[in-house]
């Protein structure tokens, strides 16, 4: 028998979760399901909505899950509105997801050099505001190098030639860094000026997250929950904003203020050991 199986959901086909839900079934276990966005909240706030018949198979697995777990208050908050149709029992619990502080950690040697760091997704990917990146450009960031650190994937055409047109119009270097480990991750947040975040929509959040812990400056749009991890330490933008967002990494750029302190103040989300503590207490509540 299992005490918990945990349905971590995503593009998959339908017959996935059904077999999931089997599974949990006949070893008499509790099903949790993880929510990292709802429908409702991802067409609340992304540019361009999707059908909510994408997340069909999450609703349905959410009908037998004794948990829906979401990532933040604020996920937790629509889904309550979302997943309408689950057992009455059913808890809706939130538990932060922790950082790789000890990859982190491990970086030591790095000083701070005239760099602005940017993660970027360009497939399916309206809502991280790739499609309109060379927005960011600004005269005080002329001098820099922007560092836009990809997954296995390479910018489209059609956005790498204005991107490149928009570097070179303000004297700014760029290079592009593809499948990173999580050790030569956080050896670029340290070693940036700022993190740039300007997405519509995200879950969680995990760079400006990241770059709290690595005491590195970010500049992203003004969105619930980076204000629920971050709280007021990341320069914000009003949403879609771009004007406001250049005049935000002006500030950040010209900034000298010290960020020691926000480590200490982002550490209770980052840490591995509050979110076991965290997942123990969810647990406990079932078994």
């Amino acid at each position: 028998d299992f005490d918990a199986v945990f349905l971590t959901p995503g593009t998959s086909k339908i017959g996935f979760y059904d077999r999931v839900e089997l599974f949990s079934i006949e070893r008499n276990a509790h099903l949790l399901l993880i929510n990292f966005e709802s429908g409702n909240w991802f067409n609340a706030l992304s540019p361009t909505p999707r059908p909510l018949s994408d997340w069909t198979p999450w609703r349905k697995a959410a009908q037998n899950a004794s948990v829906v777990l979401s990532s933040t208050q604020e996920s937790k908050k629509w889904a309550l509105d979302f997943y309408t149709s689950c057992w009455d029992y059913t808890l809706f619990e939130f538990c932060y997801p922790p950082i790789n502080t000890p990859a982190a950690d491990s970086i030591i040697d790095v000083e701070t050099q005239d760099r602005i760091l940017m993660f970027m997704r360009f497939s399916t990917s309206s809502h991280k505001g790739s499609g309109e990146i060379t927005k960011i450009f600004c005269e005080a960031m002329r001098g820099y190098t922007l560092v836009i650190v990809l997954g296995k994937e390479t910018v489209p055409k059609k956005i790498a030639v204005p991107l490149l047109d928009a570097a070179q119009r303000f004297g700014v270097r760029l290079e592009f860094k593809q499948r990173l480990t999580d050790v030569e991750k956080f050896r670029e947040i340290k070693s940036a000026r700022i993190l740039l975040f300007p997405s519509y929509f995200e879950g969680f959040g995990y760079p400006p997250v990241e770059a709290q812990y690595c005491n590195v400056n970010c500049v992203a749009f003004d969105l619930p929950v980076l204000r629920e991890t971050c709280g007021d330490r990341l320069y914000l933008a009003e949403k879609g904003n771009w004007p406001e967002l250049r005049k935000k990494i002006s500030e950040a750029l010209a900034d000298a203020r010290d960020t020691s302190g926000f480590r200490d103040e982002i550490a209770p989300i980052t840490s591995f050991e509050t979110a076991t503590a965290c997942l123990e207490t969810i647990l406990q509540k079932l078994l």
